[in-house]
């Protein structure tokens, strides 16, 4: 929409906006909204899984005691016991682009010398590849959909799986954000990015359910920096050998402070005094 509106031409038709619910305006925020969300959804490995068990959906996995689908495990799984086990990464600066540098130089090179949709469309055939090779086998070896693959049996999940899994899964949620970051460079180098401070002319109830999940997070991270202060405001427990060696270094290096104070630094003067206390 936004290229449209800025008279680009693209390999796509136009939208048609007569399938879209009567009343609702598409904002350019809107459209950049809508984009974002895509970009983030072309990078998870089951939006693009195999058709035969319906992306996942049909695959039944059993994670520490809990079934689920292989869809939901990757959806969701995996990102909510991070979150829950693992707070301070999750609220942390994980995300930074340092983390993935290569990548992310590699692709901005490659948008400007292809384009958009050709870096869409490799971009989805990225993920594709990342399915049948990763997301649809099981870190201990047998492929979990596919060809040839029977349905109905429940696959256990390990910890060992969950944690080859989740290095995988975490390098999938950095690809997306750099590329997000990208693309939404190159729409705020465009002259028709001005239309975006009119912001969102439609209102969902996944928006409602966002908003609702941020807040959630914002408590979360409010408690846990109010705990991480709590500890730091604790007084140090009583250690005998830190306040036995604290000691011994105080019995030596102050009497020596002193008498440098009264006798200065010559060494004649203080080789006096030792030849003194000798006697």
């Amino acid at each position: 929409k936004i290229l449209s509106d800025e008279g680009r031409k693209t390999d796509y038709p136009a939208i048609d906006y007569d399938k879209v619910e009567k009343g609702v305006k598409f904002t350019d925020a809107d459209a950049v909204k809508m984009l974002i969300n895509l970009l983030g959804d072309l990078h998870q490995p089951l939006h693009v899984g195999f058709a035969s068990d319906d992306n996942g959906h049909a695959t039944q996995v059993r994670f520490r005691g809990k079934q689920m689908t292989l869809y939901d495990f990757w959806d969701k799984g995996i990102s909510e016991t991070i979150r829950e086990e693992e707070a301070g990464f999750w609220l942390g600066g994980w995300t930074h682009v340092r983390a993935i540098r290569d990548e992310f130089e590699k692709d901005k090179e490659a948008w400007k010398r292809d384009g958009a949709f050709k870096s869409f469309e490799r971009w989805l055939e990225e993920t594709v590849q990342f399915a049948c090779s990763v997301a649809y086998v099981h870190p201990a070896g047998p492929k979990l959909g596919g060809p040839n693959v029977e349905q109905g049996k429940v696959i256990d999940i390990d910890d060992g799986a969950y944690n080859a899994w989740k290095d995988k899964w975490l390098r999938q949620i950095l690809l997306a954000g750099e590329r997000v970051a990208i693309v939404l460079n190159d729409i705020l180098d465009a002259k028709g990015a001005a239309k975006l401070h009119e912001g969102t002319g439609v209102k969902t109830q996944a928006d409602a359910e966002k908003a609702k999940m941020e807040a959630e997070w914002e408590k979360e991270r409010v408690a846990k920096r109010a705990e991480e202060r709590a500890q730091r405001g604790m007084l140090p427990s009583f250690s005998m050998n830190v306040f036995a060696t604290n000691l011994g270094i105080a019995c030596v290096v102050v009497p020596l402070f002193l008498l440098f104070v009264q006798h200065g630094l010559n060494p004649k003067v203080h080789m006096e005094l030792i030849k003194a206390l000798l006697d």
